[in-house]
């Protein structure tokens, strides 16, 4: 006799980690002999551990698997620059006889996001191969890493990247515009879109001109970079 369930969870914005313990399948350890429960946590935020989850349920001697989404697309595929994945947290565990359970908990990305975090608590650099933007640069600092991806900023193409450069160089649109060969109004619409991809104000406009946020500061030291990699080929 096999035993099938859907359980459905509506977390109402609390950390995912308590209600996919809640949800988990704590009684398929009672017969019928197959059982399978597929468990969805949703309207929530941070899962924690995955192994965690695929680790309770080997312990009751069954197979299990835990995956889990989120919003920002960081990752990119092997040998590109542009990030398409989210980290999407995997995990899966198996029961073993005579022993502990066979558990693998895994990301799509090199290292958890909250890495570069916690690299910059401590105030440390990042090994090298780490966090890249768009433009192919590795960053080692952390701080400015974490920052980076929270705000998106690994989505943002070169060339915005370099319109931001030129912006606080010379302090207004009118200007970046004319030293890219683009119209004000073309200018104006590529900020618009650096910061929707980016999610966060990146340019502030005044009566004397334009300035960077914090976040439009950090991505105009990588159009820099560009530029001068621009020169000096």
């Amino acid at each position: 006799m096999v035993d099938s369930r859907v359980i459905s969870v509506c977390a109402e914005r609390a950390p995912r980690a308590v209600y996919a313990v809640r949800a988990g399948p704590c009684d398929c350890a009672r017969p019928p002999r197959i059982c399978q429960r597929a468990v969805a946590v949703r309207n929530s935020h941070h899962f924690g551990a995955a192994g965690y989850y695929v680790r309770r349920a080997a312990e009751a001697g069954l197979l299990a698997l835990a995956t889990s989404t989120t919003r920002t697309p960081v990752v990119s595929a092997t040998g590109g620059t542009t990030p398409v994945l989210d980290t999407n947290p995997l995990a899966f565990a198996a029961p073993r006889s005579g022993g502990s359970p066979l558990v693998i908990d895994m990301s799509t990305s090199v290292v958890a996001m909250n890495k570069a975090k916690a690299y910059a608590l401590r105030d440390e650099e990042l090994p090298p191969d780490w966090v890249g933007d768009r433009s192919g640069i590795q960053l080692v600092d952390a701080a400015e890493a974490f920052q980076l991806l929270t705000h998106g900023g690994a989505m943002i193409d070169p060339g915005q990247l370099r319109m931001l450069a030129l912006i606080e160089r010379h302090g207004t649109l009118t200007a970046a515009a004319h030293a890219l060969g683009l119209s004000p109004a073309a200018v104006t619409q590529q900020v618009a879109r650096a910061e929707r991809e980016s999610k966060a104000s990146l340019v502030l406009r005044g009566p004397r001109g334009a300035t960077l946020t914090e976040a439009g500061t950090l991505l105009a030291g990588h159009g820099r970079v560009i530029d001068q990699q621009t020169e000096e080929a």
